[in-house]
């Protein structure tokens, strides 16, 4: 992709999973995609295309994040789980007026991911690190 990014991934954001750590790279990159078609000034098909991609992945994301934590037995599972569904919620009400009038994509849209994850990564997930690197119990 090139351009300038609208999100640039650092070695910080690592949580020390690989698997985790690949989605919330590709997560970063499907938004700093979705950045770079709004402003190329895409339509709206191609827009919703990425929308989708990004909503769909992160699902998927979560579900994968989910499976892990609870294999760990780590004990602030529900908390994630609660802040994976409000992020769901918030995209899907997004989503229905995530474009302008004029055909363009809401910053609202763009901020509100770029806040969400990097905040998500950087606090609630890097909360995980420490269990999602001890063996497994039992």
């Amino acid at each position: 992709m090139g351009g300038i990014q609208f999100i640039v991934w650092k070695d910080e954001y690592e949580v020390g999973h690989a698997v985790l750590d690949a989605h919330h790279q590709h997560l970063i990159e499907i938004i700093n995609s979705l950045y770079e078609t709004a402003t190329a000034g895409a339509s709206e098909t191609q827009l919703d295309e990425t929308m989708r991609e990004i909503d769909a992945y992160a699902r998927r994301h979560f579900h994968t994040e989910e499976e892990i934590l609870a294999a760990v037995g780590y004990p602030h599972l529900s908390r994630q789980e609660k802040a994976h569904e409000d992020y769901v919620r918030k995209v899907d009400e997004l989503k229905r007026s995530f474009f302008l009038p004029s055909g363009g994509l809401s910053q609202e849209i763009l901020q509100f991911l770029k806040n969400w994850w990097l905040t998500h990564i950087v606090t609630m997930d890097k909360e995980y690190s420490g269990y999602i690197n001890l063996p497994l119990p039992g």
